[in-house]
C-alpha cells in the first residue's frame, strides 16, 4: 500500500483542465485547483518550463520539434515569479522537476552553455527550496550525445546539493547514447535517483534497480489512462507488476509520481482519481 501523503501528479498535463495550453503557468495553477479539490490527497510534483525561458527557445527539440514555436507563444517568467505564482496557489509541492534542458546545457562542449546549466541547476534548488518541496528531478545528460564527462556531471550536482542539505537533488534514468552505456549504468554515478518505469521498461531494466532502492528518491509512474484502467504500453511488465514489484519486493515507501502520457480531461477526471485511490491500495 502506498502512503497516501505520498501519491504525486505531475503539473505538465493540468492546463487542459481548464482548456488552457500545456505551457500556461496559470492554467496549470488552475487545472491543479480542479484536480484538488476532487482528490484533497493529491500532491504535486512542479515542473519548470523551458518555454518561460525568456533568453532563448527550448533546446529539446530533437524530441519535441513543436517547442520552439510554443516557446514564442507563451508568457515568460522568471524563478522567482513562479516562486511567488506557487506562494500564493498554496499547493503542496512535494517536488521539482528542473527544466528538461540542464543535461543538454552540461553537455555542450560550449563552456558558456555548461555555465548555464549549473545556473539552472542552482535555479531548481533555489525553487524547491522557496516552495518547501524535498525533492528534485533533474534529466542530467543529453539523451543524443554519444561522449560526455559523467564525472563533470556527478561533481556539479554534488557542489550545489552541499549548499541545500535539506533537498534531495535526484537523476532520472532517461535514455541515452552514450557508448557502452543504459540509464541504470550511469545513474549508478549519483547518491539519489528517480526512476521512471517508461525508461525501465524501455531498456527492460526495471529488476535492475532493486539493488539501488535505498537511493530512490521518487518513483515516475509513467502511463495512459484508457477507460478506468491506467496502463502501461509496450512493457515487459505490466503497470500494477511495476507497483507491487517496487513496494513489496523492494520495501520502497517513498514519493510516487503520476506521469499520464496524456493531457488531462475533465471527462477522465472521475477514472484518473479512482485509479489513484486504487493505487494506493494495492
Amino acid at each position: 500500500m502506498i502512503p497516501v501523503n505520498h501519491v504525486s501528479i505531475t503539473t505538465t498535463p493540468l492546463a487542459s483542465l481548464g482548456e488552457f495550453p500545456y505551457y500556461d503557468l496559470y492554467g496549470i495553477i488552475q487545472g491543479a485547483k480542479i484536480l484538488q479539490k476532487m482528490c484533497p490527497v493529491i500532491n504535486f510534483e512542479f515542473q519548470n518550463m523551458a518555454e518561460w525561458v525568456r533568453a532563448c527557445p527550448p533546446r529539446d527539440n530533437k524530441t519535441k520539434g513543436h517547442r520552439p514555436e510554443t516557446w514564442k507563444k507563451s508568457e515568460k517568467h522568471s524563478i522567482q515569479n513562479i516562486v511567488d505564482i506557487l506562494k500564493a496557489a498554496d499547493l503542496p509541492i512535494m517536488s521539482i522537476h528542473g527544466n528538461r534542458d540542464v543535461g543538454i546545457c552540461l553537455c555542450s562542449e560550449n563552456p558558456r552553455e555548461r555555465e548555464i546549466g549549473k545556473d539552472m541547476v542552482r535555479d531548481t534548488f533555489h525553487l524547491a527550496e522557496s516552495v518547501g518541496a524535498k525533492v528534485i528531478v533533474f534529466h542530467f545528460w543529453d539523451t543524443y550525445k554519444k561522449h560526455f564527462d559523467i564525472e563533470f556531471l556527478k561533481t556539479t550536482l554534488a557542489d550545489v546539493s552541499k549548499e541545500y542539505p535539506s533537498i534531495t537533488g535526484s537523476v532520472e534514468n532517461v535514455p541515452t547514447h552514450l557508448e557502452g552505456s543504459t540509464p541504470f549504468d550511469l545513474i549508478r554515478h549519483f547518491n539519489a535517483i528517480t526512476l521512471d518505469i517508461r525508461w525501465a521498461a524501455l531498456y527492460d531494466e526495471l529488476e535492475k534497480f532493486s539493488v539501488v532502492v535505498d537511493r530512490i528518491a521518487n518513483i515516475h509512474l509513467r502511463g495512459t489512462l484508457q477507460g478506468n484502467q491506467y496502463t502501461l504500453d509496450n512493457a515487459p511488465f505490466t503497470f500494477d507488476e511495476a507497483v507491487r514489484k517496487i513496494q513489496d519486493d523492494w520495501g520502497y515507501s517513498g514519493i510516487f509520481t503520476f506521469e499520464p502520457e496524456h493531457m488531462m480531461r475533465l471527462d477522465s477526471l472521475d477514472a484518473f482519481v479512482q485509479t489513484v485511490h486504487r493505487v494506493a491500495n494495492l
